[in-house]
């Protein structure tokens, strides 16, 4: 009786410090995979071939890379406007290769209100295509913005749409970074019909 008493104390001492290996672990794991989307690969992605295209924050020579390879026209910088160097450099980098550059700051952490992502949906709708979206690691501001370019433009199924807001971009939809995937959720249950680029382009004052 002792025995079988000791045996699941043991098991359930080895179940613990298996799940606290993995709470540890797991940070450090993912971590390093977002270090390698930003810093190795720009966490850059074809999305639409020849029309949309998704990144981290763009050094001015991947820009130059991508504008070569793709035919880039405008990008949309999801940080805003900053007086940091990485700015600088990419407005400067974005000028003298008569790119159009669209700044419409969000936050990654607050869920964007009605006019938010009607004003969005029109920028994504109008910027000239070929079309970069970024924010700082493009994961997830980039995840939101792409997800509702495939839905409510390429009329994209939600389960497919949605699908830009993953790990395989980087992001985890937990704490702040949830907000993004709320607000696609949002969007497709209750304002969908009423802001689809076809059937309300007046809304959108698109026309």
């Amino acid at each position: 009786m002792n025995y079988t008493k000791k045996l699941k104390q043991n098991i359930f001492l080895s179940f613990k410090i298996s799940l606290l290996g993995l709470f540890v672990i797991f940070p450090i794991v993912l971590g390093l995979f977002c270090f390698i989307l930003t810093s190795y690969t720009q966490n850059f992605h074809v999305i639409v071939p020849n029309e949309l295209y998704r990144s981290a924050q763009p050094t001015g020579q991947f820009i130059e890379t991508i504008w070569e390879k793709h035919g880039i026209k405008s990008i949309l910088n999801l940080r805003g406007e900053n007086n940091e160097p990485w700015y600088r450099e990419e407005e400067m980098t974005i000028r003298n290769l008569g790119i159009q550059l669209i700044n419409f700051p969000i936050s990654a952490s607050k869920e964007l209100n009605n006019e938010e992502i009607k004003k969005l949906i029109a920028i994504l709708s109008k910027a000239p295509k070929p079309l970069l979206i970024h924010c700082k690691a493009g994961a997830d501001r980039t995840g939101l913005a792409s997800a509702l370019y495939l839905y409510s433009i390429s009329h994209y199924p939600k389960y497919k749409a949605s699908g830009q807001l993953s790990i395989f971009y980087g992001h985890i939809p937990l704490f702040g970074a949830r907000s993004m995937d709320i607000t696609f959720e949002k969007y497709t249950k209750e304002f969908s019909n009423d802001l689809s680029i076809e059937n309300a382009k007046h809304f959108l004052k698109l026309a």
